[in-house]
């Protein structure tokens, strides 16, 4: 219990609730995007509980079959597992020199890092035995995304849009989700998935400013090093709103109703409070970034399940 307890704690398995609901929102419009096609979601096994579909409605059902949301939930969990152990491992030499982090598990010696590479080899595994569960292209580009999860950590070192290198983490989620649901691609998928890459991207460049003054000793590269710390907040609170006008482009894709686009603006309001509470209050950026969009997140998945629900 104790392993796990460390586990846990490493890898911040509560945060993974932060990006959860927007991998359950494109599994609601695939199968949207499904039963607009007259189409069934196959899976591996016929077994009814497993295969039936889930939530009926006039247009058919809202979340795909047991077995492939299940799946779903276990690759996004463990695939933001690995990003996370992979993050701490290469980044454990900074995180020791850093007072803000100087603390955590493996610059504190608590977990060794033979025991988090052990951790990650069976994350990776765990990952791409969900995405075999799949179907069979989730399976053969599942190596493609762990490839990106655990090279991006690196992306600091290099370019200061390195913020927008870990939504891209992000971003692929939605798209493998079509992927798993459909068992094809379509562009109608794509700006749900740069709107959750932007949106986490520019939340990022507001965890940043707690480094600022680290990364700029480093030399380590971020927007707020390069561009200075209130440019880098307005740059991401405007990219926030590109994310919120690509999430009315989907609501228009996929036809949601005014109940979507409502709960769209409310969550373009939140987004804009949220710059200026970074603003004026810098030292409650851990709170901004974390606990109010992980609640955040979670209320915009109930809009848009109850706007798909109404039809």
């Amino acid at each position: 219990m104790r392993r796990l307890r460390l586990f846990f704690e490493l890898i911040r398995f509560e945060h993974s609730i932060f990006a959860l609901p927007f991998a359950l929102i494109a599994a609601m419009l695939s199968q949207l995007w499904m039963n607009a096609r007259g189409a069934t979601v196959a899976v591996p096994l016929s077994l009814p509980a497993l295969s039936a579909p889930l939530l009926q409605t006039s247009r058919g059902p809202i979340f795909p079959p047991a077995w492939t949301l299940a799946f779903i939930v276990i690759a996004m969990v463990s695939g933001r597992t690995l990003a996370m152990l992979a993050n701490r491992l290469v980044d454990a030499a900074i995180d020791a020199k850093n007072p803000r982090t100087a603390d955590w598990h493996l610059p504190r010696g608590v977990v060794s890092p033979h025991k988090a590479l052990v951790w990650l080899a069976i994350t990776a595994i765990v990952f791409l035995l969900s995405a075999l569960a799949l179907n069979l292209w989730c399976f053969l580009l599942a190596p493609l995304a762990a490839a990106y999860l655990i090279l991006y950590p690196y992306a600091k070192r290099y370019t200061i849009w390195c913020h927008y290198v870990l939504g891209g983490a992000q971003a692929i989620a939605p798209i493998a989700v079509f992927l798993a649901v459909t068992g094809t691609m379509s562009w109608r998928i794509f700006p749900l998935a740069a709107a959750v890459g932007l949106w986490v991207g520019s939340f990022d460049v507001y965890y940043a400013l707690q480094d600022y003054e680290f990364d700029r000793a480093e030399g380590l590269r971020s927007l707020p090093v390069a561009f200075g710390k209130e440019r880098a907040k307005f740059l991401a609170m405007f990219v926030h709103l590109v994310s919120s006008a690509l999430l009315i482009w989907t609501g228009f894709i996929f036809s949601l109703g005014a109940i979507f686009f409502t709960g769209t603006l409310v969550f373009t309001l939140v987004l804009i409070a949220e710059y200026f509470i970074v603003r004026l209050r810098e030292d409650l950026t851990g709170f901004a970034f974390f606990t109010l969009n992980g609640i955040l997140s979670l209320l915009y998945f109930g809009v848009a399940l109850w706007a798909v629900a109404a039809g």
